[in-house]
């Protein structure tokens, strides 16, 4: 059990020690400091944004198909799941909180299991 725990607190414990640069961080030796900081050239800041080579890849469109499906699905599941609740089920939604809300947990758990399976690919 206090495995489990450790696993979720103890890479939040990192968030507390970040720095912005590595010129900052006291752990680093000059050695990765000048390795690190060695590759960086400073560019001049892009002024045309090449939207026609952005919108051309296929990448970008599955993203940009994807991510609208995915606030389709949540919006129509936002708007009318209490109305279908109501409407067609007859549940008193007053009465029945956790019939309401187990789409949305179910979603967000399995959200992140999703996640964990797709970082794992």
């Amino acid at each position: 059990m206090y495995k489990c725990k450790g696993q979720f607190v103890i890479p939040y414990l990192g968030l507390f020690q970040a720095y912005s640069t590595p010129k900052e961080d006291p752990d680093l030796g000059a050695e990765e400091k000048r390795l690190i900081l060695g590759g960086s050239v400073s560019k001049e800041p892009v002024t045309v944004i090449p939207w026609k080579l952005i919108l051309s890849k296929a990448p970008v469109w599955a993203l940009i198909i994807s991510h609208f499906c995915h606030n389709w699905g949540t919006f129509i599941l936002l708007t009318w799941m209490p109305t279908y609740y109501n409407q067609v089920l007859k549940f008193n939604l007053t009465e029945s909180g956790l019939l309401c809300v187990l789409p949305w947990l179910t979603m967000a758990i399995f959200a992140n299991i999703g996640g964990w399976i797709a970082d794992t690919l």
